[in-house]
């Protein structure tokens, strides 16, 4: 019997523990590939998630090991970052249960291109060195 209630409030623990666990629904909807990172209200980065261009994703605000929240971690501000560390966007004064997007936000909206390879591909190293005319035509 003992055995019985300790399971019992041990899964009411885990049920009302989730309950209060903050959550904010992602929405990209840039034509970028974003990472969303998440502040609580005293500043503190409390999670990072990468979200595809178009897509969208519901985060779900976990503990941080050695750190305790004396304060209430809401309102979140979230930075939709590029993939090369440019700002985005920011929302500000995000509740939970919200659903924001990428364009909701303040910000300048734009990424750089992303920087292609400047290495040519391996058959076409030769063919880049030679520069001029063909050999034999101006004999």
């Amino acid at each position: 019997m003992n055995a019985f209630w300790i399971r019992m409030i041990g899964i009411t623990f885990c049920l009302t523990s989730s309950a209060f666990a903050g959550s904010i629904r992602l929405i990209n909807d840039s034509s970028y590939p974003l990472t969303a990172q998440i502040y609580a209200a005293d500043g503190t980065s409390i999670g990072s998630q990468p979200v595809l261009q178009k897509q969208g994703i519901q985060w779900i605000s976990q503990s941080l090991p050695g750190h305790n929240f004396t304060d209430s971690q809401t309102p979140y501000t979230v930075m939709w970052i590029c993939a090369e560390g440019k700002e985005f966007s920011v929302c500000r004064q995000v509740s939970t249960g919200s659903t924001i997007t990428a364009m909701g936000g303040s910000g300048d909206y734009r990424c750089t291109a992303a920087l292609q390879d400047e290495t040519p591909p391996p058959d076409q190293k030769n063919a880049s060195k030679a520069i001029g005319p063909p050999v034999g035509i101006l004999d």
